[in-house]
């Protein structure tokens, strides 16, 4: 079983939640909601087909995104389109939340930058002329307008958020 910490700043406490229902893969991002103490978003990285493979070591369990509303008691797999037989089963390795838009999330991957506006019912690439590269960090920063991206070997990207 996974466990998540994610801690409310406002009571300096943890929440030691065990998601039963997450992937038995490696966490690469979480982000705590800035408008909302029981909102937070958790990414993993690793292939859902591993996941899937019971005989190899998998849970059973497939996933990349989930949501919590209420303080990690329950997760909400928003991982929309990020499947297997859509052929978007990409490993993750960063996560960002517009936290002015929640529902505006973007996550790097080991194939650039992929971007749901809908909470996550739809992703698609948002990369723009970015090589395919591993996006290893993602930053949201409405003072300069701009989404930063540091990837693997091939520097620091920024594109304009939408």
């Amino acid at each position: 079983a996974v466990k998540v910490y994610l801690f409310d700043t406002k009571k300096v406490k943890a929440w030691d939640k065990t998601g039963a229902d997450f992937p038995n893969r490696w966490v690469s991002g979480i982000e705590a909601s800035g408008q909302s103490a029981k909102k937070a978003w958790v990414a993993f990285s690793g292939y859902d087909a591993n996941s899937l493979d019971t005989q190899s070591g998998g849970n059973g369990n497939a996933g990349r995104v989930f949501r919590t509303s209420d303080q990690g008691k329950n997760w909400k797999n928003v991982s929309g389109n990020l499947t297997i037989a859509n052929g978007l089963d990409l490993p993750i390795a960063s996560l960002a939340v517009d936290p002015k838009k929640e529902s505006q999330i973007w996550i790097g991957t080991d194939f650039g930058v992929y971007r749901t506006g809908n909470g996550g019912q739809a992703w698609e690439s948002y990369r723009g002329n970015m090589p395919v590269v591993a996006v290893m960090a993602l930053a949201c920063n409405h003072t300069t307008g701009f989404l930063s991206c540091a990837t693997f070997g091939r520097g620091v990207w920024r594109t304009p958020l939408k």
